[in-house]
């Protein structure tokens, strides 16, 4: 099943279970009823109902998100629904949060590619699924780790810098 949305970058849950954001492609899908949820800060939720079969074993869905009304894209909060006021939602369903650490304190924190701070740090409204934290320290090995984040769960993650010899 490929997955894409105007605009990009929509987050995308498939049976209830975070999968990923679009453009996705997921492989592997047995044949049956899956339940697709789209959605994006800002804008109205997307439902589609798609059925895998020996038919029809793949499916391409393209869906053009609409602006929710009344709501300002800068004020929702990421991984967020914007509220019937338009106002941030976060739902739990759909976010948790990291805490990282290290050993030494004031490692550089890149989850999933993006610098979001120095440890200790809280990083708040991750999406729920799979997320790659990565520390980085001067004069230290790299290190990171793959971790699972939960609905409403905060997921601790520590790491031992090595120095370089």
């Amino acid at each position: 099943m490929v997955v894409s949305s105007v605009p990009a970058r929509a987050g995308v849950t498939v049976n209830g279970e975070w999968r990923g954001r679009t453009p996705l492609t997921l492989v592997g899908l047995k044949y049956g009823s899956y339940s697709v949820r789209i959605v994006q800060p800002g804008f109205a939720t997307a439902r589609e109902e798609v059925t895998l079969s020996a038919a029809e074993p793949t499916r391409s869905l393209s869906v053009r998100l609409q602006r929710a009304v009344g709501a300002e894209p800068s004020v929702t909060a990421r991984g967020a629904e914007p509220s019937p006021t338009g106002r941030s939602a976060a739902p739990e369903a759909l976010v948790g949060s990291i805490y990282v650490d290290s050993r030494p304190r004031g490692a550089r924190v890149v989850l999933d590619g993006r610098p979001v701070g120095t440890t200790p740090a809280r990083i708040p409204n991750v999406p729920i699924g799979s997320h790659v934290v990565r520390l980085e320290l001067p004069d230290h090995r790299l290190w990171s780790v793959s971790t699972r984040v939960a609905s409403g769960k905060e997921t601790p993650v520590t790491g031992s810098l090595d120095p370089i010899r």
